[in-house]
């Protein structure tokens, strides 16, 4: 009934990409207590009602997680078919990074997503160092078959950086298994290595 549940709500129909609507009851506060009065052995205490009654926000349709909103009194008919239209024709609310599940890792794998990558920054420095002039080379690092191709020779800082890039966007979408993060890298590499000027 406050409008910071409601907004909470919508977090999460919108995290499992779930259609939502806003049924508003507009119901006068006099026949709210009526109702209640009538209900006997399971009614609220007035000077609780009264609380709920205060702290009620109404819900606005230009809120997003207030729309679409359908408002209904007593005396109105439910719009029963705007509703299921709603719920059930209207495309569902894509998740974004502030809804969506984060996906558990291992809790080693920040140590492993540093340490393969760590090895293949440094077989392709050593690979430099060792044969000079690397341009068109396929150099073959540790943990996966794909080979880094290197146009030109590459800064450790170019490198550092690189993997820098790489170690964010891997924290977000964790791969299976050290050979798959090792694959990812040298995918990502052969990607974004790009000719010094």
């Amino acid at each position: 009934y406050i409008k910071g549940f409601r907004y909470e709500l919508y977090c999460i129909a919108r995290a499992a990409e779930t259609p939502t609507c806003v049924v508003y009851c507009d119901t006068p506060e006099e026949v709210c207590a009526e109702w209640n009065a009538s209900r006997q052995d399971d009614a609220y205490p007035s000077d609780s009602l009264q609380g709920l009654l205060r702290r009620y926000e109404c819900p606005d349709a230009r809120s997003r997680w207030d729309s679409p909103l359908f408002t209904v009194a007593p005396e109105d008919p439910t719009p029963q078919q705007a509703i299921l239209d709603a719920l059930l024709r209207r495309n569902a609310p894509r998740a974004n990074l502030a809804t969506k599940p984060v996906q558990v890792a291992d809790t080693n794998y920040v140590y492993e997503l540093e340490e393969a990558t760590n090895v293949i920054v440094k077989a392709i420095s050593d690979h430099q160092l060792s044969v000079g002039q690397v341009a068109g080379d396929a150099v073959a690092v540790p943990g996966t078959a794909t080979k880094v191709q290197l146009v030109q020779n590459v800064s450790l800082v170019q490198l550092r950086a690189i993997r820098r890039q790489f170690l964010k966007i891997a924290q977000l979408k964790p791969p299976s298994g050290v050979a798959a993060i090792s694959a990812m890298f040298v995918d990502y590499l052969n990607n974004n290595l790009t000719p010094t000027p």
